[in-house]
């Protein structure tokens, strides 16, 4: 932490239980700082997140433990319907039906979306 030449001078004429008050006054604005700062982003990664359609229900969903109503655990490797899913995808791309997303056109979406919640 960079400070002036007179707090640091004051600093180093304090005395040890004083240095133990001022850390312990430091170090609660640093965490209300940390907490302000966490909870700024939270709320903005929120809004993004509803204005992008994910709902506090489709995030409980996909965040549940995916376990069935017989207490397994769903293995989507094992999933003959996923799997015939996700081999048509990379087919549909490999052939060029789908042609996915360029780099590009993917950045500067992100980067609208950026400069538009930022307003």
């Amino acid at each position: 932490m960079e400070v002036d030449d007179a707090l640091a001078e004051a600093w180093k004429n304090s005395t040890p239980s004083e240095r133990i008050v001022y850390e312990k006054k430091i170090n609660a604005v640093l965490r209300k700082l940390q907490t302000t700062k966490f909870n700024d982003l939270r709320d903005k990664a929120g809004k993004i997140a509803a204005d992008n359609g994910l709902t506090e229900d489709r995030l409980n969903e996909l965040l549940k433990d995916d376990i069935d109503a017989n207490n397994e655990r769903y293995e989507w490797w094992n999933d003959e319907e996923m799997m015939a899913e996700l081999d048509k995808s990379e087919a549909d791309f490999r052939s060029g039906k789908d042609p996915g997303i360029k780099w590009d056109g993917l950045k500067a979406e992100l980067l609208s979306r950026r400069k538009k919640n930022a307003n």
